[in-house]
């Protein structure tokens, strides 16, 4: 992916409905925007999620200048009832979460179904976790065929937010089944390994079996989003016991590199 031209001003009104790449790593559909997608002053921009023809979300850039201040503001808005993560919840703005890589996208956390800020730029201050030049995650909560889906956005604003990069994004096609920030970048040997994992449990013991040793990660979550579990992956087979924990249903997910693959176990 490389950055676009600035020089040349995009139209003020753009829509992406369907991705250059689309790759199905496991059951996660992911979708790469080459180049990326630069909004600047006073752009618009329809996100297709899913490629049914239907917009999903709008992402938004502000920009207001005079000789003594000047201004520019992020956003993302829903559409169609679906919603986005949130970080916080104020009656004056509703701040959209920043991810990271590997950050919980699921049931739990918090959803809102209105606009919500990502970045903010006043008279020389600069608000929101998203305006610091780096790639983040938006969490994204939305509907197909009446069924609830997670995904994420990722998309890079820097300091001052001058403009907004849209990179890529991708959503678990299973209905209402969680999914980390990033899930579905990159593929290869640990994906081929992961998409085989076995995953299960019984009398609170969770048993993981690969078919080949890996260098990675394994976390498990409770239904709210809190991980509970993290340790590397230490052999072809671990057992990791989680007699402690409450009874019901909790998500296994195992990383190693940029893949990914998760499953939810019953305790």
């Amino acid at each position: 992916m490389k950055k676009d031209d600035f020089s040349k001003k995009l139209a003020a009104y753009g829509a992406v409905a369907a991705a250059t790449l689309s790759i199905a790593n496991g059951q996660v559909v992911y979708h790469d925007v080459s180049p990326d997608h630069a909004l600047s002053a006073n752009d618009v921009l329809l996100i297709d999620i899913d490629d049914d023809a239907t917009d999903d979300y709008m992402l938004r850039m502000y920009e207001f200048s005079s000789t003594s201040v000047y201004y520019h503001r992020a956003t993302i808005d829903p559409l169609n009832g679906n919603m986005v993560m949130i970080a916080t919840i104020s009656s004056a703005y509703q701040w959209a979460s920043a991810l990271n890589n590997y950050d919980f996208i699921g049931g739990g956390t918090n959803w809102l179904g209105g606009m919500a800020e990502l970045g903010f730029n006043y008279a020389g201050y600069t608000y929101g976790g998203f305006v610091d030049g780096n790639d983040h995650y938006i969490g994204l909560k939305f509907y197909i065929g009446g069924t609830l889906h997670y995904g994420w956005a990722r998309v890079n604003i820097p300091s001052g937010i001058p403009y907004m990069l849209l990179k890529d994004w991708a959503y678990n096609a299973s209905a209402d089944t969680p999914l980390l920030a990033g899930q579905g970048i990159g593929t290869g040997v640990e994906d081929s390994v992961l998409s085989d994992a076995e995953i299960f449990s019984f009398d609170k013991i969770v048993t993981i079996k690969l078919s080949e040793q890996i260098d990675g990660v394994v976390r498990i979550y409770n239904t709210i989003g809190q991980m509970v579990y993290s340790d590397e992956i230490s052999n072809t087979e671990m057992k990791i016991d989680l007699s402690n924990m409450q009874s019901g249903i909790y998500t296994v997910v195992i990383e190693s590199d940029d893949n990914v693959t998760q499953k939810k176990v019953n305790l």
